[in-house]
């Protein structure tokens, strides 16, 4: 297999429609699938329970939590309290380990497109989560999403012209590739403000196990493309709860893809 500077990691979104009352067997099933950290989606606590039962849980199954992913709004009705709830998901995050903390958000305004004042709204969000995780040693990275505020390349860079320049970006590959951008462009444009990756693949109007999508992604030159840049952070997969595949098939299936490429 080809050296890499980055690590792979896994996400637990697959098994949200479940609510999987175990996440240590979760955890396991990650772990013997061949990954090497744990993604958690927006934890909660009156479900995973608190974040040190939570790293116990990763302890006992051998893997690490290295990042969490969050949702954030910047309308005048849910902005203030959003925000302090991604503040708390950034403590959490800290408290079970992650070196991450990913966003998305806030929700694009129907039938319209985003103007300067939600992009600057955006961008003091961005700014404020970026000043509070400093000092509890967390990036955080921003994610750029379909009926977001932030949907295409062009917004984000406006974004980072915005924002404390300690913002960083999340490249998600099937994102990009979704949007008929060049995903592979933008990991050599962005190459020096990404803090993290996501893979996902794309078919038939959903996400897909990696390797089944019809978007025609080069999987290979994706990640060689990371490797050129010298990324060493992590590369996480990820698949929605509605996908076709089972969560547990689907976590196994990922990795077995990419170890069919070489990784």
């Amino acid at each position: 297999m080809p050296d890499r500077p980055w690590k792979l990691g896994y996400n637990t979104l697959t098994w949200n429609e479940t609510r999987d009352p175990d996440p240590e067997r979760v955890f396991a099933t990650i772990r013997d699938a061949g990954w090497e950290g744990i993604e958690l989606l927006d934890p909660d606590a009156n479900w995973w329970g608190t974040p040190s039962r939570v790293r116990r849980m990763a302890e006992n199954a051998g893997i690490p939590i290295v990042a969490t992913l969050g949702v954030v709004q910047i309308d005048d009705a849910r902005r203030a309290r959003q925000t302090e709830v991604q503040k708390r998901l950034i403590d959490y995050g800290a408290e079970v380990g992650a070196s991450a903390y990913v966003f998305i958000g806030g929700d694009r305004v129907y039938r319209r497109l985003t103007t300067d004042d939600d992009l600057q709204r955006l961008a003091d969000v961005a700014s404020e989560l970026v000043e509070y995780a400093a000092p509890l040693g967390m990036s955080v990275n921003h994610h750029a999403h379909p009926r977001c505020t932030i949907e295409r390349e062009s917004e984000q860079d406006r974004l980072l012209e915005l924002a404390d320049p300690r913002l960083q970006v999340c490249i998600d590959i099937g994102i990009s590739a979704f949007m008929d951008e060049d995903h592979l462009g933008q990991i050599a444009k962005y190459a020096d403000r990404t803090g993290y990756v996501h893979l996902k693949d794309w078919a038939l109007g959903k996400y897909c196990i990696l390797g089944e999508g019809t978007k025609g992604i080069d999987w290979s030159a994706v990640l060689a493309a990371f490797t050129a840049t010298g990324f060493d952070g992590w590369v996480t997969t990820e698949l929605s709860w509605y996908g076709d595949s089972a969560a547990d098939a689907a976590c196994h299936a990922n990795r077995a893809y990419l170890r069919s490429i070489g990784y």
